[in-house]
């Protein structure tokens, strides 16, 4: 043992130089398995491309509470038509696709409801709901179609499905399809044409009529979520010609790392929308889509640098929908509407 020590000294500046060697052989080997070698932490500035299968209306939601959703239009007189979507991507990523070699699959249903003391009830339900009621419906006209597939017009499954008498109605076995390696990419979303009655446009309505829609995904996946609403339409009453912007209150804002922004009105002019760019991100897909110029402004006296841009609108077009995106997680959201804001300016 004597020995072993004094060659050890002898040599101690090889041995120090070995087991500096060794050391740092294992860090690398360790850093290298759990992934941490080498990497800076990063604060992500949009939300995660969520769950794959979502809808401009339908919601996930969690127990028996079903979320409602309005449609507002402009239009006075006759029936209204509305285009719902069943996407397999989520609403904030339309460029990240559910992948599957069969598409995703699911059964959609709908049905005409009738909301009584802050309940739901199917028009034909005869324990909750009154003959006056069940009549009055009888002669209403509420529909759905479904009328394209991916994009792209089909035959199959086209006919109009009536929702007046109360009936659930179903869709049973609807498939979005696959994406196409190599191919560009599709659109990926199924269309069904919601028909609510003129009686929604008047001004006497007696009762609060609601179409149901269902959405159940068929693939096995767990990841995937129901997704539902209580769908209604209501007409936009406006005495001068205005725009003005909302954040969609659905639920604690706080909590939730998108929120969507809504612009309504009528009349034609430019609405000027301004974000505090260093909590909130406007999604770069609807800036692509409307060919927007955003302005960088020069920071305030807090350092916050806002954005903004000139959207044009007429009345060809009451709504939109401008997805926003946390971006600072240490920031307050509690009330995001602080963070953003709109101006409307008629055209001249």
């Amino acid at each position: 043992m004597k020995n072993l020590f004094k060659k050890l000294k002898k040599h101690w500046i090889t041995v120090w130089l070995v087991a500096a060697v060794l050391a740092v052989s294992v860090f690398v080997v360790i850093a290298s398995y759990t992934g941490i070698y080498s990497v800076k932490r990063v604060v992500s500035t949009k939300a995660s491309a969520g769950v794959l299968f979502s809808s401009n209306s339908m919601q996930s939601y969690s127990g028996s509470v079903i979320p409602s959703r309005h449609i507002t239009t402009s239009q006075s007189t006759g029936s209204y038509t509305y285009n719902l979507t069943v996407c397999d991507f989520a609403q904030s990523d339309p460029l990240t696709r559910y992948v599957s070699e069969s598409g995703l699959s699911y059964d959609l249903t709908a049905q005409l409801c009738v909301k009584i003391n802050g309940s739901f009830y199917p028009v034909n339900d005869t324990a909750n709901v009154s003959d006056a009621v069940r009549n009055d419906a009888k002669d209403k006209d509420y529909s759905i179609q479904f009328v394209s597939d991916g994009g792209t017009n089909v035959a199959s499954d086209n006919e109009v499905k009536k929702l007046s008498q109360g009936n659930e109605v179903s869709f049973p076995s609807q498939v979005i399809k696959p994406q196409v390696t190599g191919n560009s990419i599709p659109n990926g979303t199924n269309k069904y044409a919601i028909t609510f009655d003129g009686y929604e446009l008047g001004d006497n309505q007696q009762y609060e009529y609601y179409i149901k829609l269902t959405a159940h995904p068929t693939n096995g996946d767990n990841s995937l979520q129901n997704i539902a609403c209580y769908l209604y339409l209501t007409k936009m009453v406006v005495t001068d010609s205005a725009w003005e912007g909302r954040i969609q209150d659905n639920g604690s804002l706080a909590d939730r790392d998108a929120y969507n922004y809504i612009l309504e009105g009528s009349g034609s002019g430019t609405i000027t929308v301004r974000w505090n760019s260093n909590y909130i991100d406007v999604s770069e897909i609807f800036i692509a889509q409307n060919g927007l110029n955003v302005v960088t402004e020069q920071p305030d006296q807090n350092s916050n640098v806002w954005k903004h841009f000139d959207l044009p609108v007429s009345d060809a077009v009451g709504r939109y929908e401008i997805q926003l995106y946390k971006k600072n997680p240490d920031g307050d959201y509690s009330d995001v509407s602080v963070y953003i804001s709109s101006s409307w300016k008629v055209s001249s």
